[in-house]
Order: structure tokens, then sequence, then C-alpha cells
């Protein structure tokens, strides 16, 4: 299945990622910035510029951008006219659930709304709906039945049904991704803090010195976050880290966005074209840039990875 990447010595002061704002769409979105490519072994679809997130299911990829549009593809070469959802400025994650999809926004028709929708075909969307009022979401995951989306501000939001949504606001945290694994939802934040639930309502957070945590992924046993300034760390239970490591030297406008798993080895993906990989999440390759299906080198920032099936 598809999982759906000289001189004085000092402390390193980690760089705090931008919050995104939304520019105004000029005219159509090219897909041509969802791009085919080979990592190893492995046939990726990732999303460049402005497509933000990419997941897989009901047999399609389904890809949202940062103006309030998603395509689908049931090949990954060609793609679907980007539909526009209303009141929806910038999808940040998009999850399947066997069922139906569901994307979160971060912007909608007013900064600092947060708008859910759900889709069982990743065409045809539901009326977004308000679910954060005041904050927006960063990323949803699906498991022990109930959906869990984590946003600014420190919110959290699970649902049951998709449709009835709960808000708490546990920790005053930027939550930036969450993942459910071996029983357990991860969750990544801003300032190096990682929290853990067994239920997605009551949640356990340790903050970890290095980086902005972005995401998580889980294979091989463990969990493995990555931050966007080039470290990670791993966990076999979400609970207890080893310390981080650096793989990547800071390169001025290489920001680590994303990662999976995938044919057994873990996926990272940055900007300027950039793409690391790991089996055990502590030993990274050298960063490297990707090449499109023309043998082009990519330079732009890549934001979401999926694995072809």
């Amino acid at each position: 299945m598809p999982v759906c990447w000289l001189g004085v010595i000092r402390e390193y002061e980690p760089i705090k990622p931008p919050i995104e704002e939304p520019d105004e769409p000029i005219t159509t979105p090219s897909t041509d910035d969802i791009i085919k490519t080979k990592i190893g072994d492995i046939d990726m679809i990732v999303g460049s510029n402005i497509w933000k997130c990419i997941t897989y299911g009901n047999g399609k990829y389904v890809v949202g951008n940062n103006q309030g549009q998603i395509t689908t593809s049931t090949d990954g070469k060609t793609w679907a006219t980007p539909k526009t959802i209303p009141n929806i400025k910038v999808f940040s994650d998009i999850v399947y659930d066997n069922s139906k999809f569901v994307a979160v926004s971060y912007f909608g028709a007013s900064k600092g709304q947060g708008y859910i929708t759900t889709s069982t075909d990743g065409v045809n969307w539901t009326t977004p709906k308000v679910v954060g009022d005041g904050f927006g979401w960063n990323g949803v995951t699906y498991g022990d039945g109930k959906f869990v989306a984590v946003g600014s501000g420190g919110y959290i939001a699970t649902s049951i049904d998709d449709v009835n949504w709960t808000t708490t606001t546990p920790y005053n945290v930027s939550w930036r991704g969450v993942i459910y694994a071996a029983s357990m939802f991860v969750a990544a934040c801003n300032d190096a803090y990682i929290a853990y639930s067994t239920d997605g309502v009551t949640w356990t957070i340790n903050q970890y010195s290095k980086d902005y945590w972005q995401r998580i992924a889980y294979g091989n046993g463990k969990f493995v976050v990555l931050g966007t300034n080039g470290y990670s760390m791993t966990s076999t239970d979400g609970k207890s880290w080893t310390t981080p490591v650096r793989f990547a030297e800071f390169l001025s406008g290489r920001t680590w966005q994303d990662i999976i798993f995938a044919n057994g080895k873990f996926i990272a993906v940055a900007g300027l074209g950039y793409i690391s990989t790991s089996t055990d999440g502590i030993n990274w390759t050298t960063p490297e840039q990707i090449k499109d299906e023309s043998g082009k080198v990519v330079t732009a920032t890549l934001n979401g990875v999926c694995a072809m099936p």
C-alpha cells in the first residue's frame, strides 16, 4: 500500500519555517509541477511549487495546492484540470481511510479559518466546513476508528464520522504533522516538541532540541520525525526518542518538507529539489536533486511525496 522527503563555534539556531501566505491565482496552475520520478527502485509522485500535499486511495492520486484547488490522476502522468474548492485558500494535508478522502486547510475564506472537506472519489467534495475559527490545520491522519487533525495555536480536532468534530487545545504549540501507527498517534510541532496519544484526545508532550519538527513516517518498526533544517530522530514506541542527528547541512532554500516510508526505506524531500533516503532513519544518503521524467534536474521546492503502487 502506498504511503501516501569558519570560525567561532556556537550553538545551532534552527530557522523557523515561515507561515505561508497564499497568493491569489492569476491563471490556472500547471500540473507540470506534479512530478513523476524514480528514487532508487521506487516510483514516486512529488508535489512541487504550489502543490502542497498528496495521497493515494480508491485507485487515484489526489493532490491539493496553496490556491484552494485539487487535481487527480489514475496513473500519475495525466492530471485532471485543477478544481477550485469553495472557501479554501491553502490545502495542507489529505488522508484516505479506505472509504473517503479528508482534506484540511490552513487558510480559508478569511485568514485564520481552518476548513475541512471530504470526498469519496477525490473529485466531488463536500462543502468545506469551518472546524477551526481563529486557527488553521496543518496535518490530518486516520487511525483507531477516528480522524485526528492538528493545527496552529495548539488545536487538535477529532471525528469518528468526518462530519462532527471535537476540538481541544492541550498545548500552546503549532502542530505541523500527525501520524497513526503501532496503535499510537504521534504529532510533530514547531519549537522542537513531539507529542503522543493513544486516543487522539489526551496527549503527552516532550521537547527535544535542535529543530522544528515537520512530518513523521513509520516503517521498519520505528517512527522517524523530520526537521525542517535537516535533523531526524527515531523512536520505536512514539514516546522515547533518540538523540537528534543531522543528515543535511544548512543550505538556503533547502527546507525539509515531508517524509514517507516505502519499499524498505524512508524518503525525505526538501526545497531546491533535494531528497535523501535512509533505511533506519539515522544514516542518510547525501542529499541530491531529483530529475523529472525528461531527465531535467528539479530545483523547485518539493512539498509532498507519495509512493506509487
